[in-house]
């Protein structure tokens, strides 16, 4: 008659690790070889904390929801039979809090690429400079502000092709602030002229004092060197200067 060994249970399996350990601390007390190592160790943790079948239910049990051919109209049916009331809002809850946080990373991919498109857009413009041996001109302004404009629009149309394209919105709107502030520096000689022309001269002083410190923050920028000079001389009642081109419409910040 076969006598069969009793199933494994917790208790034994803690005896056994014991008892290995034990063992191989007695080995390398001694110096002997004994047959348990590492690995040995960590199967016998796994199979003591039932970590085994818990790393096969995981791999194994994937949503109704995530397959393939998943019917939404079977799906809803069976839980209006299954489920109560309770049950029903637990459900609802938990797919509106899925559907947020998809929501939430789908928008976190839209700004990752427009962050990655501006810095690519700022990478080229240091480049050029680096390159570029032309002389500072306010025409380069000009190009930089083509630029902005151009990726302002960009902006504009993933916003309008996204339903909650939030983040989108607000750099589209910051990039026009900016195009409206390049624009504005860029008229201040013209300007500066006119207002000490009528005399204004207090108002003059109080504008120059503000393109002074943009200017500053826009040194590295080219053309900037001669727009201050012009804005000088504006000041110091020189000679009218010409007004720069207007095709151009956008700057790099």
């Amino acid at each position: 008659m076969d006598v069969k060994s009793p199933p494994s249970t917790p208790r034994s399996t803690a005896s056994r690790l014991t008892s290995d350990l034990q063992t191989a601390r007695r080995g390398a007390g001694s110096g002997v070889a004994t047959p348990v190592n590492a690995k040995t160790k960590r199967k016998a943790l796994r199979e003591f904390y039932g970590l085994n079948e818990a790393m096969k239910r995981e791999k194994t049990a994937i949503p109704e929801i995530d397959l393939p051919d998943f019917n939404p109209q079977s799906y809803v049916n069976d839980l209006l039979k299954t489920k109560n009331l309770k049950e029903l809002l637990t459900v609802e809850n938990t797919l509106v809090k899925e559907i947020r946080g998809l929501d939430g990373e789908r928008k976190s991919l839209v700004y990752d690429n427009y962050s990655k498109l501006m810095h690519a857009a700022s990478t080229i413009r240091k480049m050029r400079q680096s390159i570029d041996p032309v002389a500072p001109s306010t025409d380069m302004l000009g190009a930089a502000i083509e630029k902005i404009q151009r990726l302002s629009g960009v902006a504009r149309q993933k916003t309008s092709e996204q339903n909650n394209g939030e983040v989108l919105t607000e750099d589209a709107d910051l990039a026009r602030q900016r195009e409206e502030l390049v624009t504005w520096v860029r008229q201040s000689p013209q300007r500066l002229e006119e207002l000490l022309q009528h005399g204004n001269t207090e108002e003059a002083e109080r504008q120059w004092t503000k393109v002074q410190g943009i200017l500053d923050r826009w040194s590295e920028v080219r053309g900037v060197k001669d727009l201050r000079e012009r804005c000088e001389a504006a000041m110091n009642h020189g000679a009218p200067t010409p007004p720069p081109k207007q095709n151009a419409t956008e700057a790099d910040d």
